[in-house]
């Protein structure tokens, strides 16, 4: 059979070098980053965030492709809002409204 020339054999260990230098500096970083995750969890926001829910309404273009129906939408969900009781209540309301705002203002020019 052929064997590899000497220049082949350096080229093959320069890259195998290469390769092992890369995974151990991609795995260096992979251990920062999750050390940095972990200090990012144990920081104090400043609130109490327990109990909080963040959600986003995305309505889509095939049914509210109109100013109408959209503001129906977001008017309906106020409704029912207002239906529930204490501070969900007034946090939802001010979030509704603040989305209808921007949402109508942003999707339909």
């Amino acid at each position: 059979g052929l064997s590899a020339s000497p220049r082949q054999k350096l080229i093959r260990s320069v890259l195998a070098v290469g390769q092992v230098a890369l995974a151990v500096v991609l795995l260096a970083a992979a251990g920062l980053m999750l050390r940095s995750f972990d200090h990012l969890r144990q920081v104090d926001p400043g609130f109490n965030a327990s109990g909080t829910l963040v959600f986003d309404i995305s309505l889509p273009y095939t049914e509210y492709d109109k100013r109408t129906p959209a503001i129906a939408f977001h008017q309906e969900l106020q409704r029912r809002i207002a239906e529930l009781r204490g501070s969900l209540r007034w946090v939802l309301e001010r979030c509704a409204a603040r989305g209808i705002w921007h949402r109508l203002h942003r999707d339909f020019p």
